[in-house]
């Protein structure tokens, strides 16, 4: 009894048991579960504190990440300015006209990143906001999403493909915000890959309705895809050159979840990446 209380004290003072080699004598069963309940929680509690100190570290990282995704185009936005201003240099039109471009696009990009963050943010609140419902016909929605992508002015060379179903396919949400997160899905697809890569999108009808997005790009290691929709989670480093705001799946996730869907991830590094959402039929679907 004694030694119980021991463990008991040594859990309670936020130390962890050793698993015992060889369990102390007995005097009845009891006293067995209870040394086994005690070892089981000294190791629950050791695994919870071992991630939450792993996921402090990747807040820190991804906070760290996005002062610097907005002091990058915000140091553009300053110099150009600064140029513009100064008296020492006569400036053609063609070249004020290059950097104020250079600054209207910093500033979109700035734009994007605190939208993104707001959208991400507000959407852990998804009792408290109201989603609006509607029926969406999902097929004209996707090809939506993809002209927009297709005409980014980063895509080169890439090829984008709709394959599926041909009849009408409905669900219950909100258009924009779903729209949202396939366009976060394309764009990743876009600007983590090389210029070549083919981008397809197959709908299909099952159980649910089924949008898989595929490409034939350079894929991810298993951490990444394990961490992918992690919010404080950066699968590339903050000065790898990229369109996205490092919040983009984060965002898929908790859009699709507010519509009772899910989304999962298929890569591997080398050989591609594709992720799928499913999402209930509009006559099943119920936003919360």
């Amino acid at each position: 009894m004694a030694d119980i209380l021991l463990k008991i004290k040594t859990l309670s003072s936020g130390e962890y048991l050793n698993p015992a080699k060889k369990k102390p004598p007995s005097p009845s069963r009891l006293f067995r579960e209870v040394y086994a309940n005690l070892e089981s929680l000294s190791a629950t509690l050791q695994e919870n504190e071992h991630k939450r100190k792993e996921f402090a570290q990747l807040r820190q990282d991804w906070a760290a990440g996005v002062t610097h995704d907005l002091k990058t185009p915000l140091s553009y936005i300053s110099g150009y300015t600064d140029m513009l201003l100064s008296d020492e240099h006569q400036w053609s039109a063609e070249k004020k006209k290059e950097f104020l471009q250079l600054i209207r696009d910093k500033s979109a990009h700035m734009e994007e990143l605190i939208n993104d963050l707001g959208v991400a943010f507000r959407m852990d609140q998804t009792i408290a906001i109201k989603l609006s419902s509607q029926r969406i016909e999902l097929a004209e929605l996707i090809r939506r999403a993809v002209a927009e992508t297709a005409n980014m002015p980063s895509v080169k060379d890439n090829s984008f493909a709709i394959l599926g179903e041909e009849d009408p396919l409905y669900v219950m949400g909100d258009a924009a915000l779903l729209k949202r997160a396939f366009s976060n899905l394309l764009v990743n697809a876009v600007v983590h890959n090389p210029a070549d890569t083919a981008i397809k999108v197959h709908i299909h009808n099952n159980r649910q309705a089924e949008v898989r997005i595929t490409d034939n790009g350079k894929g991810m290691g298993e951490q990444s895809v394990r961490h992918l929709f992690d919010r404080y989670y950066r699968g590339t480093s903050t000065d790898a050159p990229s369109g996205g705001t490092g919040l983009g799946t984060a965002i898929v996730k908790q859009i699709v979840t507010a519509h009772q869907g899910t989304v999962d991830v298929k890569s591997k590094t080398g050989y591609g990446t594709s992720i799928i959402i499913r999402l209930p039929h509009s006559q099943n679907a119920a936003i919360n």
